[in-house]
């Protein structure tokens, strides 16, 4: 699945405060071989690294927009032929890999095979189904290239985000578990089945409670992969095809990490919201991995080299 390819260095370039590119050294675990990322040696250790360090080929791609097309503040997918657009204006819009325009497809509304709103959109392994997802009312819309609604599944529970994996399945993030904050409705991860069963829970000890607006874990949708966060354990973790998961990368915060406590008493947070590393985003490729974060009111781009 490719997918929001550099688009987080290509988002953050006009607005950062601090760009520093620094070719991160890492040592194994001890335990499970995973490398290890120190976020702070990014502010600490400055450096410069050439685009061609980077990646074998930088395209740029002009999309091909005409007077009703404006595309404003996009979300998009990039596949093998072609690359899908949700614009700021609620339209999902498909370019060939020249940025030249094929079709609008679906449509905004509350009737049959429209969508009431998108917040995500995402694309099955093989190019060939749109998945559009409502966070306001919990629903993924699913559509063909031709733009016809195959279907729309409900998801049962408060979700931030969701990321489509092989034969149907989807693997959603819910920091709220099933809203009932007993021991077994305590996950942060769930799995749906092509028909909307949950098939698996992630089971984890803490919860944001209602009041917690930051983010207790994201999914990162990468070119080469599927990574989730799990911020308790400063842990990202590979999700493979079927939903299972194992440790990728281990992060390293140093004093600066959100202190667990800040999870259940959410003034903490409030009133030391530049004390800690926050905001924090990751992409992976095939050389290596771009990460993100603020601190004191700065924002830092590292990246990490595979070789």
């Amino acid at each position: 699945m490719l997918r929001h390819k550099f688009q987080l260095f290509n988002i953050l370039l006009p607005t950062l405060t601090a760009l520093l590119l620094v070719s991160c050294n890492h040592s194994p675990s001890e335990n499970q071989g995973v490398p290890q990322l120190n976020l702070l040696s990014v502010r600490d250790q400055p450096a410069t690294m050439a685009l061609s360090d980077l990646a074998a080929k930088i395209e740029y791609i002009p999309l091909e927009t005409q007077g009703n097309i404006l595309l404003g503040n996009i979300r998009y997918c990039v596949g093998k032929e072609r690359i899908f657009v949700l614009s700021s204006d609620q339209r999902v819009i498909i370019f060939d890999r020249k940025g030249k325009f094929i079709r609008e497809i679906g449509s905004h509304g509350k009737g049959p095979g429209e969508y009431t709103h998108a917040d995500d959109i995402q694309i099955s392994s093989d190019g060939s189904l749109i998945y559009l997802y409502n966070i306001q009312e919990n629903i993924s819309y699913i559509y063909d290239l031709a733009g016809l609604m195959v279907s729309r599944m409900k998801l049962p529970h408060p979700s931030w985000g969701f990321a489509h994996l092989s034969q149907g399945k989807q693997l959603s993030i819910s920091p709220y578990g099933d809203a009932t904050f007993t021991e077994a409705g305590k996950f942060l991860y769930y799995l749906q089945d092509s028909t909307g069963k949950v098939i698996r829970t992630y089971p984890t000890t803490n919860i944001v409670q209602p009041g917690g607006e930051f983010s207790l874990g994201r999914i990162f949708i990468n070119p080469l992969s599927i990574l989730a966060y799990i911020p308790y354990t400063d842990t990202i973790f590979r999700v493979d095809a079927n939903g299972d998961m194992s440790p990728g990368y281990a992060l390293n915060f140093g004093k600066y990490r959100i202190p667990n406590e800040a999870y259940d008493d959410f003034s903490i947070l409030q009133q030391n919201r530049y004390r800690y590393i926050s905001s924090f985003d990751f992409v992976e490729t095939g050389m290596g991995a771009f990460f993100r974060y603020a601190l004191q009111n700065r924002f830092y781009v590292g990246f990490y080299s595979a070789n």
